[in-house]
């Protein structure tokens, strides 16, 4: 598009968004199990409500991103579907003026397409010209010029009655291989899905000029989403993402973006988004207190009450934290990070997790049958935890890795 055009396109979705802000909703969606970012992610604390590079949360994150476009606090509707995400929820964002009434729980069984459904029943009751900004909150996203202008441009594409998938161009590989995809022609209308591609095919895609990554973040008018799913018994039967989109696929369009955008999607990817976000130090990413020797481009997180001492570590993530006030430990080796996902529904059914016998772990007496652990790849792997008192009185799990000689 010659760039004269292209200003005067986004001159004229600055001007709508700005005569429509008084009907902009922001539907933010803060379900999920917790199993992709376990243990830091668990039925407790679900992955919005976990912080990946800072203090703030996911969600507070992404309220915030909405709030700085200009949209009213009131204006933003958080989705629920347990008592435990309602009660994190209020916590987290009543510091950002978020009214507790716009934080609305439904039923688990709706999922995530029923969810934007009943958001858009909610809001509709309201305001009957609502636009509908649709979000997950599990997304760390860069908030520059390019992702407020495809809000825009997706916000003026809903004046019209259509309905819009923001997208966003990404050139990372293994992000790519494990994200979901639109196909679109040259008018930005969508023409089919793909999830996950394998390497061959993502390769393809990186480089072909009308695909997108789907952030998720969806668009439209509340009454023209009620009127498509008109017919349709979702109170008894979950819509598929693909039923779903189905109904109203001849007007479904992609707006696509340049911004920093990830999913957060495993322990793995977290070293991966703090390189891409800027974290300082390059060559390992730490949280909490820990200390290194040896370790290469790994991630370490010491939850509050937890120490980490690593020694030799490399390409890995490691993550000691709580669940319900038990000590766990999670390590895996990053590319393998996916499987992460396996030992968190194991936790969940038996409160345990097995180790095979090509791990060798070496456990203090005592202290090991207190806690939880699980390790993935990182085979030879030593694993040492205590207990004892920091400095400042409390009382401390000190948890040494290694794969090398440690230290004296």
């Amino acid at each position: 598009m010659p760039e004269k055009v292209a200003k005067t396109v986004e001159k004229i979705a600055n001007d709508i968004f700005r005569a429509l802000i008084s009907h902009i909703w922001v539907i933010v969606l803060a379900g999920g199990g917790g199993t992709r970012l376990f243990p830091l992610s668990n039925k407790y604390r679900p992955k919005p409500f976990v912080s990946v590079k800072g203090k703030q949360t996911l969600i507070e994150e992404t309220v915030k991103r909405f709030i700085d476009l200009g949209i009213s606090k009131n204006h933003i509707v958080v989705i629920t579907t347990n008592e435990c995400q309602t009660k994190h929820a209020k916590e987290k964002l009543s510091g950002l003026g978020i009214l507790p009434q716009n934080i609305y729980q439904i039923l688990p069984k709706y999922g995530y397409t029923g969810a934007m459904i009943k958001a858009a029943e909610f809001v509709f009751s309201r305001d009957k010209d609502a636009i509908l900004i649709n979000t997950p909150s599990d997304q760390l996203v860069e908030a520059n010029a390019s992702f407020a202008a495809t809000i825009k441009r997706g916000v003026q594409l809903a004046t019209s009655g259509m309905f819009t998938i923001i997208g966003v161009k990404i050139y990372d590989l293994v992000t790519f291989m494990g994200s979901g995809h639109v196909f679109y022609d040259e008018n930005g209308r969508v023409l089919k899905f793909i999830e996950k591609p394998e390497l061959e095919v993502a390769n393809e895609m990186m480089l072909a000029d009308t695909t997108a990554c789907n952030t998720g973040i969806n668009i439209w008018r509340a009454a023209d989403l009620l009127e498509a799913i008109k017919g349709e018994d979702y109170e008894n039967h979950s819509l598929s993402t693909d039923e779903f989109m189905v109904l109203f696929m001849e007007r479904l369009y992609t707006v696509v973006g340049n911004f920093v955008w990830h999913d957060c999607g495993t322990l793995g990817a977290l070293y991966d988004i703090n390189e891409a976000f800027a974290t300082p130090e390059h060559r390992n990413v730490s949280f909490g207190d820990v200390s290194r020797r040896g370790c290469w481009q790994s991630y370490f997180r010491a939850d509050p009450g937890h120490r980490i001492r690593a020694y030799g570590i490399k390409n890995a993530a490691i993550v000691v934290t709580f669940i319900d006030g038990e000590p766990i430990m999670v390590a895996c080796e990053r590319r393998l990070s996916q499987d992460v996902r396996n030992i968190a529904e194991e936790y969940e059914i038996t409160g345990k997790i097995t180790v095979g016998p090509e791990h060798h772990i070496v456990w203090t007496a005592d202290t090991s049958e207190k806690c939880v652990f699980g390790i993935i790849g990182l085979p030879g792997l030593d694993v040492t935890v205590t207990e004892c008192v920091s400095r400042n009185g409390d009382k401390v799990y000190d948890w040494v890795v290694s794969m090398a000689p440690k230290a004296a």
